[in-house]
């Protein structure tokens, strides 16, 4: 599967692509770290990403490989390679951590790996996710039916 979303840089357009990836037939943690995953880098786009007030295009290309997800996203905002961030220090208290960093370290987390560009006055974010195995999906499908048909049949 491979799939090009083009949304505006607005935060109400995170709200397309959450829609959009519950249309995918993805298990449970996939669909909750891809979303996040999208949550975070996304959010950091649309708020950091410009300098002006002007409308944007960020465009992102999904696409799956056995066992993984690939992400691109490519915007024409200012320059900036999240890979250069450091990770926060998690053994501050909270009140005494600046703030911010904590979602670029969560993607990372979550991310198989990370690629950053920069191209043609264009960022350029490639991330690879892992996901479950297909018999999994499947086997989870199969048993969340059953315990439906089961819930069905005892109300």
């Amino acid at each position: 599967m491979e799939y090009d979303l083009i949304i505006s840089n607005k935060l109400s357009e995170i709200g397309r692509v959450h829609r959009f990836i519950e249309k995918l037939d993805l298990t449970q943690r996939t669909n909750f770290n891809l979303t996040l995953i999208m949550d975070e880098v996304l959010s950091n786009i649309v708020n950091y990403g410009f300098s002006d007030h002007g409308e944007h295009s960020i465009q992102i290309r999904i696409s799956s490989r056995p066992g993984e997800i690939h992400l691109l996203f490519v915007d024409d905002g200012i320059h900036f390679n999240p890979l250069q961030m450091p990770d926060p220090n998690l053994d501050l208290p909270i009140e005494k951590r600046p703030a911010g960093g904590l979602g670029i370290f969560i993607v990372r987390r979550l991310s198989q790996s990370m690629e950053y560009a920069r191209k043609n006055d264009t960022n350029h974010l490639r991330i690879v996710l892992s996901c479950e195995p297909e018999i999994r999906r499947i086997t989870f499908r199969k048993i969340y039916t059953e315990a439906t048909k089961l819930t069905a049949l005892h109300l």
